[in-house]
Parts: C-alpha cells; structure tokens; sequence
C-alpha cells in the first residue's frame, strides 16, 4: 500500500491533502462516511467479516467514532486487546470494468505504532492472481494510504474492500474510496449518500410531487417495422421521439444519453431505443437468453407500460445489450408474455428495437387513449447509472411516476381489449376468467410448454367477464398454465403464462399426520362453509364414517376414521360432502399412510402444517450457519433457539471417526439443551463427476447420524437450478430420486429441498414432490435480493412487498398440498446483504411469516454482529413458542378481515378462546380496526404487552408502531 504524495512530497496530513487533490471522481463504496445505520453501531454496507464471537467479548472494539480525518464523517474504530486480529470489509460493491485502472483509498492512524494492517482487493491483482494484497503500518497522525490496479476481468461481487489490523491497540480507520483512475482524487460520498443525521435509520427518498409527468404522444405507423434493432425502417419516419432521461431518484439529466421512439400498429406498440456510449469496449454484456435471464447487471433497457391511466397492473420488459429478456407483470416475474426484440451495436450507442403484442397488455373497462409509459436504463460502468424518461424515485417499479402515453385510440384497440383475468383449479379441473370490451367469437387454448393446443374451447365471449371451463388439468406443468384466445381467423387476442390459483371449494378436508403408526388413531379435518352440511368419508367405495353436520357454526369436523386392524400401507380416502338427499355435492381424495413406528419420528400436521414431536406440535425457530461448534449450540440456546439448521464442515469426510466425533459432540450438546437439528447436505454435486457418486456419498452422510434423536429433517440439497450439476446428464428427476432414497433410509422426518426463489405450484427445479418441506430463501431485507433497483439503505415496507408476496404464493401451495412451508430470514450483513435487519424489522418479518402460514423459520446465519439484534431473539422466541399450541391449529378462514391493507393478520381457536394474530407491514404508524365475523365476549387480551382492548360490535381498534405485532386472545361467547 503507497503513501499518497504530491510530486514525491511523501506523506502529506490529512487537511493539506483535502485541498490539494484533483477534485474527486466517483465513489463507488456506499456509506464510506460511517453515517448510516440499521442497528446502532453497525454501518449499513460494512461487515467485521466474522469477528461477532471477540464482539461479544471485547465490547466496544468494532464501533465508529467522532475521531476523523475529514469534517462531516464518522471513523471506524478496531481496538484490539490481543493481536488476533479485526477486520472491516463492504459488504457489497459493484461496478468494476475490464481493462480499467482502479484507485483505492484511505486514512488511518492508530494509537500504537508498529502494528500491521493488511488489505486485499478483489479485482485489483494479476490474471493469475486477481487478489491484490498489500499492508502498511499506520502511524499516530491521520494519513492517507492508496493503492491502484487494473481490472483484468469484469468483477462484480462482494467483499473488494478488506482490512485487518492486527496490531494489539486501537485503529481509525477514515474516508474509504474507490474509484475508477490511476491516483487517488478528494474524498466524496458516493452518490447514494444523503447526509442525515448519524445513528439514524435511513428511509427510502421521498417522493418529488414538483416533477412534471413527461408526455408522448403514440402516433400510428406507417407499416410495422422489422424487429431488427437497426432502427432504419422508413416506417420510423413518423414516430414520435423523445429523450431528457434523468438519474434515478432525482431530477438531474442523465450523463448517459438516451434516445426513445415510439409508435404503434393495429395490433402492437414498437419501441426503438438508441443508447449512446462513449466506450463501447466497457459494455457489460454477459447475460443471454429469451426467458427470464437476470438482465439487470448488464448494460440495459426496461419497458414499463400500462393500458390503464393510473398506471396499474403494468408489464415490465427488460433487455440487454446481448440479447438477454426478462418480462414480468407489475413485480411478478413469472408472467410471460410475446413480445419481439433485438439489439444492434453501433460505433458510439447500442440500439435496442422492441414490439409489444396487445395481446401482452393487461386491459379493462376504465381503459382509454391516455396510457402510461415509462423508458429506464442502467448503465454499470463507473459512473454507475439508472435513468429513466419519467423520474422515478423509489425504484423503476414507480407506477405513479409513469409517463403518459397520449392519443392510444381506445376505440380502434376494442378488439385486443380481451384480457386473462385469471385462472382457477378446482378439483383438477382447470377454468379461465377472461374479460372483453366487444362481444366476438374466440377460441380459447390451453398450450404445451411447446406451444401445441392440449385442449381447445370456442366460445362467445360476452361485453365483459365470460368464464370458460377448459375441463381437466391438463398440459399445465410446473404449476403454469399457458392460454391464448384467438378471434375466427386465428388472430391472437390475448395470451399469457400464468400461475394457477385456486379457489375457495365448498369442502376442504386435511389428515392430521403426514403418517400414523396406529391405525385407530386416523383422523380427518373437514371444512365447508355450507351450513347443516354432512361429510362422509369412504374407502374403496365402502363407507367408513359419516359426521352428520360440522360441530361448530365455522364449518370445522374434526372426523375420527375407523382403520383399525390395517396393516402399514397406503389408504385412500374418500370426502365428500353431501346434501339432504344423499347426493355428493362435492369430493376430495385424501392418501392416509400408515407405517410401523420409528426409533425417531417426526410427523407433521398436514391441516396446520406444524411439525409434530412427541405428539406436540412443534414450531422450529432455527438458527442457520456453517462450521457448527459445541460453543455456538451453548450461544444460540442462549438467547432462546430451538433449532440449529447447520452444514458441518468436511462434510465429504463424515465417514472419518475423527470428524464424525466431532459432530457428534455438536449432536450430544443440542439433545443435552434440548434443541433439535436441521442438517444441510453440503455435499456439493458439482465435486461429483456422476449424480450416482454423489447420491452414495449424501445417502452415507444420512445414514451416518439418523439415529441420534436430535435430529428433525434432512435439508438434502441448497438452491438447485438447471445449472446446478456440471454434467449435462444430470437431470431434474435426480431430485426426486435422491429424496426417496433418504425417505427409505429414514421414513419417519421429513426430507426437503431448500430453493431460493418459488414458483407457484412447482417451487422450482426437482419440483414439489422432490421435497416435503416448501422452503425457499430469500434476503428481501438486505437491499439485493427481490429488489428491481440494488439499494444499500432498502426499506422495511418496500422489502415486505416481495416478502409477502412470496409468502402468500408458498402459503397457498402448502395448503393446498399438506406440505409445512419454512422461511430463511435475512439476519446477516456481507456477501450479498447490504444490512443486517434492525431488531423492529426482524420482528416484523418474523411475524409477517407466521400469520401467512409459516410453521418453521431459520436465521441465516450465525451469528449477527448486533449484539441487540442478538439479544432481541430471547423475547421474540419465547412468544412464538408460547403460541405452538395455538399455531398447531388450523388457520380459520374469515374470522378476521383487516381494515388497512398494511395490517396483516390470521385467526385461530383454541381452548376456548380466539387467537389473532396481526402485524404492521409498513414504516408508518397505523391506526386500523378489526372486524371479527365470530360471537366475542369480554375484552381482548393483548398477549406479551400486558394490556386489555375494547372488543365493540364485533370489532376493535388499535394502533400499530411501524413493523410492530400484536396478538389477541378473545374469549368465546
């Protein structure tokens, strides 16, 4: 690491430098001032890189300081009483660009010369070595240090910027940069930094009411142009043009020029957009393919537009510079639509040309000429850029800030005015809601995967809503259904890719155990909300029991089925729901299995999907991590974890004694505290040549320790994609495989697979019968993932919106299928997480979990630098596991309905009483009411708070803190 001089003057103090420098390029460390936090004490964007544990026991040696170099900034402050060794990392920076010289900067002074700190740069090295390493021993006056190297190889990525100081005595460290150059420039703050006042949460930006709405008007064409991307049909002649981009969350005009043309047809709206570039050599354009590539760290546009003046129910097509697309309806990105584009490279722009179907479009009645349109680019070169035609402050997702698309002609556009308004499954039977501006004759399509017709209905489709019966599921796979309608000459009208949801049936029944090893003991949970109805329940056509009416006014039976003397097998069961004549008015098919008794079992309730231990219901509140010692059990019971979800390390060496001691001294210490184990298989496959290689070495693994009662479920495999085997001959069904093979080794816990995004009715790769657990993860609160524009300072309100929407699509699955679902929750700061959560916002997202369905949660990962945060789990366990009786329970539909829509809530009986539980999932304080549809009496006890509210004309009233809970039992009448 060199001292930054002028003219070899060698170093130079802190102040005299300041106002010598060349005035300052780009930034690209966020929050390199120290000034924002989630957790007092915790810069937002820097980790200690593991030092959590000396945290704990040197309080106060990792903290920033009013020491600084600079006015205006914090420090860090790295006291060591022993030479071990602290360390300070970002944790996260992007935006590295091959064949550019990178600066790297900082100030430093300690109190005890002679000590060492040691940095390493990602990026910055050689080929061979791309890590450059380098150190320096500070001195006891603020100086500044640097060092520069070429980037050899695009890089984006995490953990670019480390220090350690290893010397016994305490380091300042002020003021980090890095910028694109070969000399270190004056410090500045990256751009994303807004100065507030330290140790404050920072929200997001406020919206600007002042920016004006652009507008363009949408002329018709002369022919449509060829979707080229070489924008030079004559057809262009008469588009109308617009550019004046401005950077994202301001009013600033962009650096980067953006040029937009805009058009339409009889049954299409073209865009052809010309992005200018002085250095075309610096493009990012790694990301290729036609269908949901991750675009958005290359080079690229995104389309926003919306056929309705408010901006609502908008379609998002994204492209890159190389070709890659990705579409999504408003923030779902399973929607698929057709769409045409291409992309042309120029000597100083690239050109994007895109066609938009109206068949692509989301329509309705209150659509008109005006619509709205937004154009936004991100350019990753330093200086890293978003713009967009129509600012946009919080995010590109902004439907409010679209602009206006003038002059669509809504009358000539009747025809295409055919939405899919949605899909329904009820008992394996497929239906489609469409609506239409315009009575005409349609066919309506069920398509293959490859586009043929596997079921095709014509109809009339009214002015309005018409619903067509498309008859068996057939043709949806992985849980989408793909639709066309087309008029009578086989034009497309409208057209989509679409989850299935299902509908409320009049009759929903559940087993109560995943298996039973006493037959006498099989049970049924049947719902109808059909009043004075019977259930009966038979078996290979021969009736079994019939319960005369559901016991309560909800609709609930709880319905004892007479096994008694069958042997282990399967058995299935017929519910159906019958009216005074006897007839069946409506059916399901359950499968009861019935299994000899295990050393170890672990069950789990299919009606609640709660995990049964002991015959109990079981709520696992786990605690994820790697390297699992005999000290981190003792920390994490501490502090009120029931649950360790671990990786072992050398798990590939398992059958050595020496390493399976150890393990199982882990083992031993959470039987002896009374926590339970969720081993991770970290057996990668893609150190296997054969999927056969690397089932025999996970099934030896299982074998290993499924006799030691700790143990819970077996998390076989982590975030599987279609590239996750090296060996193109490894397929999907290997999942599936491979979890009916541990099944046979350990039939009695469960065996699953943890993805790390879901798709509805197919989670993703393997599919929903390669796990028995629905599990994703996905760390919507640290500013990377599920967020459309990478934010380090992300809100808890925006994070919710893409938590709970995957929350309610995994919800839906497991209900639907008896599965438990389990969430990992984002607790951590590095790698790809800007922040750790603040203690409100782990509650938050901890209880959001719960009312959605939730019945199992871990913490990725051990241990948090936030010793409250850490600390914080001993009250938030406490309450949940005080509520595993009730959350036991099946969730009662309609008890409870929310009057805000930022107050979410579930409902629940037991023993006499009625449980609801709610959650602000807002930054803002709400004052709401709660309408119960059920007989209370008395008042509402407001558990864990120690209050009591007034329960008035089946309704009370509260308030909620931003992220807060509360949970109330109510008496029965």
């Amino acid at each position: 690491m060199g001292h930054v001089g002028l003219l070899g003057a060698g170093f130079l103090a802190a102040a005299a430098l300041v106002s010598v420098l060349p005035a300052s390029a780009e930034n690209l460390i966020p929050n390199s001032g120290f000034l924002r936090y989630a957790n007092p004490g915790i810069p937002n964007c820097w980790t200690a890189c593991g030092v959590q544990k000396k945290l704990a026991d040197w309080p106060g040696c990792w903290r920033p300081d009013d020491d600084t170099a600079l006015p205006g900034l914090k420090s860090m402050r790295l006291s060591n009483p022993e030479a071990r060794g602290l360390s300070l990392e970002t944790s996260y920076l992007w935006g590295f660009t091959k064949g550019r010289n990178y600066t790297w900067s900082v100030y430093l002074k300690t109190d005890a010369p002679g000590g060492t700190v040691k940095a390493y740069l990602v990026g910055l090295g050689s080929e061979k070595e791309p890590t450059k390493w380098t150190s320096v021993k500070p001195t006891s006056e603020w100086q500044r240090y640097s060092e520069t190297g070429l980037i050899t190889d695009a890089f984006t990525g995490h953990g670019v910027w480390h220090l350690t100081w290893e010397g016994r005595g305490t380091l300042w460290v002020c003021a980090p940069q890095m910028e694109e150059g070969t000399e270190p420039t004056a410090y500045a703050s990256a751009p994303v930094d807004v100065p507030k006042t330290s140790g404050q949460a920072v929200a997001a930006p406020a919206k600007s009411v002042n920016a004006p709405l652009p507008e363009s008007g949408c002329p018709v064409l002369s022919a449509a142009p060829q979707v080229d991307g070489k924008l030079d049909d004559a057809c262009w002649a008469n588009a109308a043009r617009f550019s004046g981009f401005v950077q994202l969350a301001s009013t600033s005009p962009a650096a980067a020029v953006t040029e937009v043309m805009v058009g339409r047809t009889a049954d299409a709206l073209f865009l052809g957009i010309r992005c200018q570039e002085p250095n075309m050599a610096g493009l990012v354009a790694k990301m290729k393919g036609d269908k949901d590539v991750s675009v958005f760290a290359d080079d690229e546009v995104e389309v926003f537009v919306s056929a309705h003046a408010d901006g609502s129910d908008y379609r998002q097509f994204a492209l890159s510079v190389a070709g890659g697309r990705y579409d999504g309806a408003n923030r779902d990105g399973l929607w698929n639509g057709p769409w045409q584009s291409a992309t042309v490279r120029e000597a100083t722009a690239w050109t994007a040309e895109i066609a938009i179907p109206f068949t692509s479009l989301a329509y309705g009645p209150e659509v008109g000429d005006t619509w709205r349109l937004n154009v936004c680019r991100y350019r990753p070169q330093a200086p890293e850029e978003y713009s967009s035609w129509s600012a946009v402050f919080n995010g590109f997702h902004d439907p409010e800030r679209f602009g206006k698309l003038q002059g669509m002609g809504a009358a000539d556009l009747r025809k295409w005015q055919a939405a899919i308004a949605a899909f329904t499954e009820r008992d394996d039977k497929v239906s489609v809601t469409f609506w239409s501006a315009i009575a005409q004759s349609a066919t309506v399509e069920l398509l293959t995967e490859k586009g043929a017709a596997a079921a095709a209905v014509s109809t009339q489709l009214s002015a309005g809503t018409t619903v067509v019966d498309l008859g068996p599921r057939v043709a949806v796979e992985g849980g989408l259904a793909r639709v066309r309608v087309a008029d009578t000459a086989g034009v497309t009208l409208a057209a989509g890719e679409f989850a299935l949801s299902e509908v409320a049936t009049p009759l929903q029944a559940w087993l109560t155990r995943s298996y039973y090893v006493d037959p006498e003991n099989v049970k049924v949970v049947a719902y109808t909300p059909v009043p004075k109805a019977r259930v009966r329940v038979t078996s290979a056509s021969r009736p079994l029991v019939e319960c005369e009416s559901p016991p309560d006014a909800l609709g609930w039976a709880e319905i004892a089925v007479p096994l008694a003397g069958r042997g282990p097998g399967t058995y299935a069961l017929e519910i159906s729901l019958v009216d005074g004549s006897g007839k069946a008015v409506a059916e399901t098919r359950l499968m009861a299995a019935v299994q000899a008794p295990g050393a170890h079992m672990v069950p789990w309730d299919p009606s609640s999907g709660c995990l049964i231990v002991d015959d109990k219901p079981y709520l696992p509140i786990a605690i994820g991590g790697g390297g699992a010692t005999v000290d981190m059990v003792k920390d994490s019971a501490s502090v009120g974890f029931n649950s360790i979800h671990v990786w072992f390390h050398n798990p590939r060496k398992w059958p050595d004694p020496a390493d399976s001691a150890e393990v199982r001294a882990v083992l031993d210490e959470c039987q002896k505290l009374g926590l339970s184990v969720i081993p991770a298989n970290t057996v990668s496959p893609k150190t296997f040549a054969t999927f056969a290689e690397w089932k025999v070495q996970s099934l030896a693994n299982l074998t290993q320790f499924k006799d030691h009662p700790v143990m819970l479920a077996w998390d076989i495999i982590d975030e599987p994609s279609p590239s996750w085997a090296r060996d193109p001959d490894w397929k999907e069904s290997n999942l599936q495989e491979l979890h009916d093979a541990c099944k046979a080794l350990d039939p009695w816990r469960p065996v699953f697979v943890n993805y790390w995004t879901w798709k509805p009715g197919y989670g993703y790769y393997g599919g929903l019968n390669s796990t028995d657990i629905y599990s994703i993860d996905c760390y919507n609160l640290s500013g990377m993932c599920g967020c459309p524009v990478r934010n380090p300072y992300r809100t808890y309100e925006d994070a919710m919106v893409s938590q709970v929407k995957q929350y309610r699509d995994m919800d839906r699955d497991a209900r639907r299928d008896g599965k438990p679902a389990h969430f990992w929750l984002h607790y951590y700061a590095g790698g790809d997480s800007y922040k750790e959560p603040s203690v409100q916002e782990n509650i938050g997202q901890t209880w959001l979990a719960l009312v959605h369905g939730f019945r199992m949660v871990s913490y990725f990962i051990y241990r948090p630098m936030s010793n409250d945060l850490w600390q914080s789990m001993k009250p938030l366990t406490a309450e949940i596991s005080s509520l595993a009786p009730v959350l036991g329970t099946p969730e009662l539909p309609g008890v409870v309905a929310s009057g805000s829509s930022a107050i979410h809530c579930a409902a629940f009986r037991h023993a006499g009483n009625w449980y609801v539980l709610t959650v602000n999932a807002t930054d803002a304080a709400v004052d709401a009411k709660l309408a119960l549809s059920v007989p209370t009496r008395g008042k509402a006890d407001v558990l864990f708070e120690g209050r009591k509210v007034e329960v008035r004309g089946a309704a009370l009233a509260d308030r909620w803190e931003p992220a807060a809970r509360h949970v109330y039992r109510i008496a029965q009448k």
